[in-house]
């Protein structure tokens, strides 16, 4: 498979996060599933890969967090994680 169709796969499940369709654990499932694939990619784009989808994670927030908490729900590390996934294909 070619660093594109994994990219791809990894920006679907990004994209049905981002449509609410899936969770933000989904997309670290997916980077951690689809990242080693990945041929000649450097080490640190591949540990940051892996950070931002953490990030992703801890910037996801419940409708309860929202209401209860006033948290407001971040898309910066999903936006930070495709834009590197672009640069990489």
């Amino acid at each position: 498979m070619s660093n594109q169709s994994i990219i791809a796969r990894i920006l679907e499940t990004i994209a049905l996060f981002e449509g609410g369709a899936t969770s933000a654990s989904a997309v670290a499932a997916s980077v951690e599933l689809h990242e080693p694939a990945l041929e000649g990619v450097p080490r640190a784009a591949r540990d940051r890969m892996h950070a931002l989808a953490l990030e992703v994670i801890m910037q996801d927030v419940s409708p309860v967090e929202q209401e209860m908490l006033g948290w407001q729900s971040s898309r910066q590390a999903s936006h930070a994680l495709k834009s590197l996934l672009i640069s990489l294909s």
